[in-house]
């Protein structure tokens, strides 16, 4: 069975046994978008022969993105994927993954502040995702159950810098969006502007039409009355963990830990590995996204960096590589030859499995 994973100051312990936790992660995406582009649950198969394969790369952790309309049967998703449906697939994957050891981050991914569909990436928590969450925590396969992880937001964007000066953790997309695409967040940018999204926001849902961290720390903890570790990200879609340090949701278990995406496109050779530094004194660090810039053909630098780093802290840091899936963009461990069973890796998914 999983472990009962807790935080215990910047480590990660079994609850149950009282050691120290070794996370080797991996994302695997479909839960977010299958369900509202009306193609099904997943985007692979959620079955043993897959889960087989990762464990025999060593993966004891998988974070699945799910979508809160889809859990919640919302907004005109077609209910052969959503609701009961969806809910029950969901949960029987992750039991099929907790009955191998397997740990379970479950990642609100895609969320939708204006009364739409979730089809796509929100600057942040929705009306609904108080309800998800009380939802998802109050359901008896998840709520307190050992293994299962709330990552409550994947990533926050569009909000304000601290100070006039406070861009230096920002960065510049690597690809040209048109303005009927959210841009990445950078200082001064367009949708900095536009919508300036403030603290009281990112906490308590103040002034904006989002919800904040704490009033789904609420839901969870008080309402749903659950345990589970939770995890919280940086805006700048999560890339600026000072932000969220100096602005911390209230926990009051203070079973709680950080997520961070560091890809190289905003760190290059993963040179931003002190932004973690402040954060790893104090609390875990889920890095629940990664790739580096571009596919390599050998043994890659940035890839290497990162493993270096983990290894350097391995019960405060847990790598979730993106992605599981097969295809032929960057951010793949799997090539687009490969099935969804690991036949053709790429270079670093071939570091990652020896890792």
């Amino acid at each position: 069975m999983a472990p009962d994973i807790r935080r215990m100051g910047n480590s990660l312990v079994d609850a149950a046994k009282g050691d120290r936790v070794l996370l080797k992660g991996m994302s695997y995406m479909g839960g977010e978008y299958q369900c509202v582009q009306n193609h099904g649950i997943f985007a692979g198969p959620a079955n043993d022969r897959m889960i087989d394969v990762m464990v025999q790369w060593g993966i004891n952790a998988i974070r699945l993105p799910l979508n809160e309309d889809c859990w919640l049967g919302l907004h005109g998703v077609s209910p052969k994927y959503s609701g009961v449906v969806y809910r029950n697939a969901i949960i029987t994957f992750v039991e099929r993954l907790l009955s191998r050891g397997v740990v379970v981050v479950l990642d609100l991914h895609w969320t939708s502040s204006t009364g739409s569909q979730a089809a796509g990436q929100d600057f942040f928590l929705g009306p609904n995702s108080i309800a998800f969450w009380e939802d998802v925590a109050r359901t008896p396969q998840l709520r307190s159950r050992a293994g299962v992880v709330f990552e409550l937001f994947n990533e926050p964007y569009c909000f304000a810098p601290t100070t006039e000066d406070d861009g230096a953790l920002s960065f510049e997309p690597s690809m040209s969006l048109s303005d009927n695409v959210l841009p990445y967040h950078v200082a001064n940018s367009k949708c900095e502007r536009q919508h300036h999204l403030s603290v009281s926001c990112f906490l308590e849902g103040d002034g904006c039409r989002f919800s904040g961290y704490n009033q789904v720390v609420r839901a969870i903890r008080h309402e749903a009355n659950a345990t589970n570790l939770l995890l919280f990200a940086g805006r700048n879609w999560n890339y600026d963990l000072p932000y969220l340090m100096a602005n911390f949701p209230t926990d009051p278990l203070q079973n709680c830990a950080v997520s961070w995406h560091p890809y190289e496109f905003k760190c290059p050779d993963f040179d931003c590995v002190h932004i973690a530094s402040a954060v790893t004194a104090q609390y875990p660090i889920f890095v629940t996204e990664w790739a580096p810039e571009m596919v390599p053909s050998a043994p890659d630098l940035y890839t290497a960096k990162v493993l270096q780093w983990a290894d350097t802290q391995p019960s405060s840091v847990a790598l979730f590589p993106w992605v599981w899936n097969p295809g032929h963009g960057k951010h793949h461990v799997l090539s687009a030859e490969s099935d969804y069973y690991a036949s053709h890796p790429t270079p670093w998914g071939e570091q990652y499995k020896s890792w």
